[in-house]
């Protein structure tokens, strides 16, 4: 009879082992599929996100793009800018017109530069307000004006930092 009872035991035993790693096994498969179903979800919600936003991060990336102005070298950079600043000048009737680097040398990708010019007050205005809406890798650091004597041409000494990015298009 104790036999019988040993047997049991040890039968029951074993079931109990059994169950005990069959829940453990399917414990470590429960957690892997929450776990793939959590990140199923989290890239659903980015493609979403993208889909909804794509146009406006488009936008952004754009927008950051033209912050710096992409040259082949600084030399072309700066013959852009004066040709630039001279069609303006002929644009909006200014004269004296004067680009200069306010440092000899740049730092990092960006150039102190002035521009200097005598016109209109309405026009030099215009100008300003051209190179602000057209060229955004020109951000004013400094404008100032001074009117003219007796209805004359007003004086305008503006800074400038040409904000630029060498680029290599081979």
């Amino acid at each position: 009879m104790s036999s019988k009872i040993q047997y049991r035991w040890i039968l029951f035993l074993l079931i109990w082992l059994g169950g005990f790693y069959l829940s453990y096994t399917n414990i470590e498969t429960i957690s892997e599929i929450v776990s793939n179903r959590e990140k199923a979800e989290i890239l659903q919600m980015d493609m979403a996100f993208w889909k909804q936003n794509s146009s406006n991060i488009s936008r952004v990336l754009d927008q950051r793009r033209s912050l710096n102005h992409e040259i082949e070298s600084l030399k072309l950079g700066l013959v852009f800018l004066n040709d630039t600043i001279n069609r303006l000048g002929d644009k909006f009737d200014l004269s004296e017109l004067k680009v200069e680097r306010a440092s000899a040398r740049s730092q990092g990708n960006s150039m102190r530069m002035s521009l200097s010019y005598k016109g209109i007050l309405k026009n030099g205005i215009e100008a300003i307000s051209t190179i602000q809406r057209d060229y955004p890798f020109l951000p004013f650091q400094m404008v100032k004006i001074l009117p003219g004597q007796q209805g004359g041409l007003a004086e305008f000494d503006i800074s400038l930092n040409y904000r630029y990015l060498v680029v290599d298009t081979r």
